[in-house]
């Protein structure tokens, strides 16, 4: 599903690339063949009797249509995937139709090389569909398709002394153009997919460089560049943040007495009671620093924080991991302090009032909370 959709956004982008060169392509061309029919008219070498319709008005018309294609794609961008292939397969079909009529129209005109100028720039023009439509099959034989039914029934309408030997070229085209196609193709979806693989490998790079190796929760880096992102935010869309800064109580003696093996899987349990006891996709649980740990809260004021803290010691309370070496209960215990972001003030301020709180609550006998108190001015 992933390699699926980046397929269909490099198609989409590749499609756009190429219909430009093949838009500039075809007015070249139509530049090309009005100074030519002015040449060759002058030459008296232009039968226009031949024609129901004016050969210059046609061109002027292919013209017009050719200025206004990039005020179509202007409107086409918002359009969904599916919506947007068909109005280029759309496009496509009519685009080739305006190509096939100058080439009938050059090919009776033109009293020497008529057939020869029209094979020769149709056939320019069916390069140009391969590079433009090679990354969709069904887009580039949308367009192509009538071009090479025109060179298929060219003999019809005009004279050829070896008919087969015409028909055979025509074939030898198509051949040169599907192996050209699934060439370019092949070489192009290995490109997307190697990108894909790419930006899987910088993602998975970028979660581990985020996150603390022990406990699986950001990391204090991460949670720097999340919190300065959250101030901007809570700054200019007037929403409150807080954070709680807490630390696992009498750790030292945790690791002491059970070893650092179960002092690292306790460090993962509490951080996984953290993680269930937050919003999900919102806030943010890292680790600060050995045993201390560190929730972004964005949106909550420093009430609904200390909420989220009580509900973080009742979860510890409940998850009862054994502590015989604590001074204040038998389980594993938390003392956390909770602040709530004053607009104006510095990060560093802000974290110190967390852990002024978290310390006030260890002074008084952890396994607690307490809310920050504000900053003084100065």
């Amino acid at each position: 599903m992933y390699f699926s959709y980046h397929l269909e956004q490099a198609q989409r982008q590749a499609l756009n690339r190429g219909l430009i060169w093949l838009w500039c392509i075809s007015l070249l061309a139509i530049l090309f063949l009005a100074c030519r029919y002015q040449a060759y008219l002058e030459a008296g070498m232009m039968l226009t009797e031949r024609l129901p319709w004016s050969f210059p008005r046609q061109l002027g018309l292919t013209l017009l249509l050719q200025l206004a294609m990039p005020i179509g794609w202007f409107v086409m961008l918002g359009l969904t995937h599916r919506r947007w292939r068909v109005c280029i397969l759309l496009l496509s079909v009519l685009w080739s139709l305006g190509w096939v009529g100058i080439g009938y129209s050059i090919g009776v005109l033109e009293l020497r090389g008529g057939a020869s100028l029209t094979n020769s720039y149709i056939n320019v023009i069916l390069v140009m569909a391969l590079i433009a439509f090679y990354p969709d099959s069904r887009l580039f034989y949308a367009f192509v398709t009538p071009l090479l039914l025109f060179l298929l029934s060219e003999h019809l309408f005009h004279s050829f002394d070896f008919v087969w030997l015409h028909l055979l070229a025509v074939g030898l085209v198509l051949i040169v153009l599907e192996a050209g196609r699934r060439l370019l193709h092949n070489w192009f979806r290995l490109a997307v997919r190697n990108e894909v693989e790419n930006l899987r490998l910088a993602r998975r790079l970028e979660t581990l460089a985020n996150m603390d190796e022990l406990t699986r929760v950001a990391n204090r880096r991460h949670f720097n560049h999340e919190l300065s992102k959250a101030i901007v935010h809570s700054r200019h869309q007037h929403v409150p943040l807080s954070v709680i800064l807490s630390d696992v109580d009498y750790f030292k003696r945790y690791n002491d007495h059970y070893g650092h093996q179960a002092g690292d899987a306790c460090l993962k349990e509490v951080a996984q009671q953290l993680l269930d006891s937050v919003r999900k996709g919102e806030d943010l649980v890292a680790r600060y620093g050995g045993e201390e740990f560190v929730i972004l809260l964005p949106g909550m004021s420093g009430r609904e924080a200390c909420e989220i803290a009580r509900r973080i010691r009742e979860g510890l309370a409940c998850l009862a991991l054994e502590h015989v070496g604590s001074l204040v209960a038998p389980v594993v215990t938390l003392s956390q302090g909770v602040a709530e972001y004053q607009l104006g003030e510095e990060v560093d301020t802000f974290l110190q009032r967390a852990d002024e709180a978290l310390y006030a609550i260890k002074a008084t006998g952890r396994d607690g909370y307490r809310l920050a108190a504000l900053p003084t001015s100065e």
